[in-house]
């Protein structure tokens, strides 16, 4: 028995099954999560019955990433006396920005308290953790809320990520990984600079440009006024319920 629809979010994998599905006649939807295609949906986009995006401003329809329900909760408001950073790489961590973080605490602390998210295989410095820094290896069923409680949060540029902190209103700094395949990164943090929703730091320039970098974040972190510009600008790009319309689309072609 064929299957009645084939859906594809990409990936070298979903090439050939694509391709079948369209030799047999079986409708095809896609999906992309970047702002940019993967080589798979490029390919397969010339064949797919549908095509959906997780970002706005493209030629495709806007559906969004599917998000957990949590980073869309109001959680209640928490009395802190310090702003928190939050600076996460994703759920590998990033060297990088381990790195960046302890080196650059000792400002940074003069007036935020941080929370660096390193991955599971990040040896930390010993004697670095502090009153107003710490380092843990993994969030898990508290990222979400861990999120919300943040005032500014330094990320990767994933889509996933983005979508996350769209989705919760974060105030962020974006700094893309220069290595992602098709520079997909980057031209998922482009397009939320270019609608002034969040600020990006090239990893590749970041040392010449550190201490103006340092003072733009500090000035966030003293500045309520400020973050609520890109808190509220970031919410273009998070779409509430975006699972269960994709799961609508699918059903559409059943």
């Amino acid at each position: 028995m064929h299957p009645q629809v084939v859906f594809s979010k990409g990936g070298f994998v979903s090439l050939p099954f694509g391709i079948a599905a369209k030799i047999l006649g079986i409708p095809l939807l896609l999906h992309e999560s970047d702002r940019t295609m993967g080589l798979s949906n490029r390919i397969l986009a010339k064949i797919a019955t549908k095509i959906f995006c997780g970002f706005p401003g493209t030629e495709f329809e806007y559906l969004g990433n599917p998000v957990r329900d949590d980073f869309f909760t109001i959680f209640p408001a928490t009395e802190k006396k310090r702003p928190l950073l939050l600076v996460v790489g994703g759920s590998q961590g990033a060297q990088f920005l381990n790195e960046w973080t302890v080196k650059n605490a000792p400002q940074i602390n003069e007036v935020a308290n941080i929370l660096l998210v390193s991955g599971k295989n990040y040896i930390h410095p010993s004697g670095v953790q502090n009153e107003h820094l710490s380092i843990v290896p993994f969030l898990h069923e508290n990222f979400a809320e861990t999120v919300h409680t943040a005032d500014v949060v330094i990320s990767r540029a994933g889509a996933g990520s983005i979508s996350e902190l769209a989705a919760a209103k974060k105030c962020t700094i974006l700094i893309p990984l220069p290595s992602a395949a098709n520079d997909h990164q980057r031209a998922n943090a482009r397009a939320l600079s270019k609608s002034h929703a969040a600020i990006v730091w090239e990893q590749q320039g970041i040392e010449k440009e550190e201490q103006k970098n340092i003072d733009s974040l500090l000035s966030l972190l003293k500045t309520p006024e400020k973050r609520k510009v890109y808190e509220e600008k970031i919410t273009l790009f998070a779409v509430k319920n975006a699972a269960e319309k994709l799961a609508q689309e699918i059903l559409k072609m059943i």
